[in-house]
């Protein structure tokens, strides 16, 4: 972790780091000392200008069908701020069956994330999409 950091800090580039307000800080360093010395840490990072996500989200790998309403649900539960939103997403081919057992969702995470209906539910939530070159472009400001 600490390598990681250091690159991402060295060459200005973001980091998938929590926000230590978040939800997703909360379960991943358990010990209550650790935690406290490692939220500082983070702290610091972002007062330097390493973004740091209020949300970590990812799309299902058990649904093998429509995720339409998976994906309203967590847009509606989405924290203001930066989220980080994992998608699994990929194309019907046979290398993809070979490799991976939850290809059907994976799938599924392609299509309904490409369907009219979440374009509309991520303009009704006031959703801005950005990626990852919007946040180290906005660190080397």
């Amino acid at each position: 972790m600490e390598g990681y950091i250091t690159q991402a800090v060295a060459h200005k580039i973001p980091a998938m780091l929590p926000s230590p307000d978040s939800a997703a800080f909360a379960g991943l360093v358990p010990d209550a000392a650790r935690r406290a010395r490692f939220a500082a840490y983070l702290r610091e990072l972002g007062e330097k200008g390493l973004p740091l996500f209020d949300g970590i989200v990812a799309m299902p790998l058990d649904e093998p069908r429509d995720q339409t309403e998976t994906v309203k649900r967590l847009f509606g539960s989405l924290p203001e701020g930066i989220t980080h939103f994992i998608l699994h997403a990929s194309t019907d081919s046979p290398e993809l069956r070979a490799i991976t057992p939850d290809w059907e969702s994976r799938v599924w995470n392609y299509r309904t994330m490409r369907s009219d209906a979440v374009k509309k539910c991520i303009e009704s939530e006031g959703i801005v999409l950005i990626g990852y070159r919007a946040l180290r472009d906005a660190m080397r400001r």
